[in-house]
């Protein structure tokens, strides 16, 4: 299949999968596949702008719990501290946190996708943050390696779950 169908299709599997159990905990409901086929068909077919899919996406894989993974700090569910960064630490605190990292990563590949009829992944997503990580490993390593300490408290947890069985399924 390609184009739309094949998309909400494969969307479709993967949710049901890993996020409709999920979503039922804590609707404390239970769907069929008929009923998750027309979740996922329904959050799709509402627009055909592709930022409100993306976001429909966002919400139905809920990406937003990923975040506390990564970071020991609290993360408010505000537009202001995902857009803005607005939030209660200090630049020199939340400049040396993952949590601002992974915003902006997940903002970034907004406009990687913004012609085409597809929406960023939590796998686009693993694989360019990853690459950041690579990135600020290797200009530490080369120009600062005193700073590797800062740099491995940084991503920490986000070298965890690399290591997980989580993150190879959804990077393969």
């Amino acid at each position: 299949m390609t184009g739309f169908t094949g998309r909400v299709t494969a969307i479709t599997k993967l949710t049901k999968r890993r996020r409709s159990y999920k979503w039922e905990r804590e609707l404390q409901r239970t769907f069929t596949d008929s009923e998750w086929q027309t979740v996922v068909t329904n959050s799709y077919r509402s627009t055909i702008c592709a930022r409100l899919q993306e976001n429909n996406y966002k919400l139905l894989s809920q990406w937003y719990r990923l975040l506390p993974k990564f970071t020991d700090m609290a993360i408010p569910d505000s537009a202001s501290f995902f857009l803005l960064h607005c939030n209660e630490m200090s630049p020199a605190r939340y400049r040396k946190s993952l949590i601002s990292t992974l915003i902006t990563v997940a903002k970034s590949l907004i406009p990687l996708f913004w012609k085409s009829k597809t929406i960023p992944t939590l796998k686009d997503w693993a694989l360019k943050v990853n690459e950041i990580y690579q990135f600020e490993h290797y200009k530490t390593e080369t120009s600062n390696p005193q700073y590797l300490e800062n740099l491995t408290q940084k991503w920490f947890y986000w070298l965890q779950f690399t290591d997980s069985q989580e993150y190879r399924t959804l990077t393969s």
